[in-house]
């Protein structure tokens, strides 16, 4: 996939291409919870990518500080195409394993793991064969039956679901206690190109509450994902997974397997959890432009930027809408701090945080809305551009001299400043989504080149 586009005749002193593998122009620093997941080349669902973890290798020119446990390099699980680097706000897989066993089953057999999943590992899905003789009326697998948050807050349910046996099975979520379900989508034992299994959307079933999808691995795996449903009777959930609509079966014609359950409490569902034994949370991921505050005795950003006046920062980035990031409030970007004082925010939208003045734009969408936007701002002294999407804003007068922002080494010690991802301490303004680039360049672009460079 390329994403260069126009890019400026003049020289960045950043430029972090996390599409196509190009880092130049560091430090930088990065974290990553040890539970946290992506998909790799080979459109398998695995831990974290640990290259250049620990900051050795080959650094010319690359990161000059690690990504800690390392960094999660995305890849789009059917083009196969990478998304950019996966940064996500702290989620918890409510369920205590991912891969059963589960509190039970109605009208099937647990078979045991005996399916290679879509980590690629054998024997590490779980298969269960329907006994109905009633297709139309189904099989369930019985997830839950506990106070999973559905009652009052907004919950996403998704499983990975693979038909091993018969022509193909439709699946349905419900939350039997709250009286919810979503849609039907037949998943078929028939493979097109690269081993991806057929799937279909049935929209002449319902679902009164939330919105179901499917996102398609290959190995004939399929993502369900039932996202921002919400109940209001009971604090109890019996969540289950029915299997229906497939042949009548005795006990052996007709079978699935699973793999990857996951409830959580959000809009929108997030990458897999896996958990064994117990609820797990993913804490958020970090990502910063030189450093953290560990580094802040060091030379810094003053010297990246030669002691200059001016900058500019533009940012390629793909966003998910969740309640929990977005908001007149929490609008989630890219901030640049100085000390412990946060100076400029170059947010999603096209607003900018000026000097202590904020304006926020918010990201609207139904669950697991996905948008993209490229934003660049331009910063010359009193003087500020905007651009989004290749359309340019008007100026804007920055309160403050940029100066005060790369003022000269004060006590023998620098002071830090810093651009990163992770706004503060707490999940309001984690960015989600993916970064796929990041450029810097300590000169102030013109309007007509920020608007060039932003355009999709």
């Amino acid at each position: 996939m390329s994403i260069a586009g126009y890019v400026p005749s003049k020289k960045p002193i950043a430029n972090f291409d996390f599409v196509n593998g190009e880092y130049h122009g560091g430090p930088i620093y990065g974290y990553s919870d040890t539970t946290a997941t992506v998909v790799n080349k080979n459109g398998e669902v695995r831990k974290i990518d640990y290259w250049n973890s620990n900051g050795v290798g080959n650094t010319d020119g690359r990161t000059h500080f690690p990504f800690i446990n390392g960094h999660r390099i995305d890849y789009d699980p059917y083009t196969g195409e990478c998304k950019g680097l996966l940064l996500e706000s702290t989620k918890t897989n409510r369920l205590s394993n991912h891969v059963g066993g589960f509190v039970g089953n109605y009208n099937q057999t647990d078979q045991g793991l005996t399916i290679c999943g879509p980590d690629g590992n054998d024997n590490s899905a779980r298969e269960y064969t329907p006994t109905s003789s009633s297709p139309n009326g189904g099989s369930t697998l019985i997830i839950s039956n506990s106070n999973l948050g559905v009652n009052g807050s907004t919950t996403s349910a998704s499983i990975f679901v693979k038909v091993t046996r018969g022509d193909y099975i439709s699946f349905r979520f419900n939350d039997n206690n709250n009286n919810i379900n979503s849609r039907e989508v037949r998943v078929f034992n028939t493979y097109g190109a690269a081993n991806y299994a057929d799937a279909e959307l049935l929209l002449d079933t319902t679902e009164n509450s939330g919105k179901i999808s499917f996102d398609r691995y290959r190995n004939g795996w399929v993502r369900l994902k039932w996202e921002g449903f919400i109940g209001s009777i009971n604090s109890t959930s019996y969540f289950q997974l029915y299997s229906l609509k497939h042949k009548t079966t005795t006990g052996s014609e007709v079978g699935y397997a699973v793999w990857g359950a996951q409830i959580e409490t959000s809009t929108h569902c997030s990458s897999p959890i896996l958990t064994t034994g117990t609820s797990v949370s993913r804490t958020r991921d970090v990502f910063q432009w030189y450093g953290n505050q560990q580094q802040k005795n060091t030379a810094s950003f003053y010297d990246l930027f030669n002691k200059s006046s001016e900058f500019t920062i533009f940012t390629d980035i793909e966003y998910l809408s969740d309640a929990a990031a977005n908001g007149t409030s929490s609008a989630a970007g890219f901030d640049l701090w100085h000390n412990s004082q946060n100076k400029f925010s170059h947010r999603r939208g096209y607003s900018l945080l000026n000097y202590n003045n904020t304006t926020y734009m918010n990201v609207s969408g139904s669950p697991g809305y996905v948008k993209r936007e490229k934003i660049a701002t331009s910063v010359r002294d009193y003087r500020t551009l905007r651009s989004k999407n290749g359309v340019l804003y008007s100026p804007v007068s920055t309160q403050g001299n940029l100066s005060n922002l790369l003022e000269e080494p004060y006590g023998g010690k620098y002071k830090w400043t810093r651009l990163d991802a992770r706004v503060d301490g707490t999940d309001v303004f984690c960015h989600n989504g993916h970064l796929k680039r990041l450029i810097i360049w300590n000169d102030a672009l013109s309007g007509d080149e920020i608007r060039e460079l932003t355009k999709l």
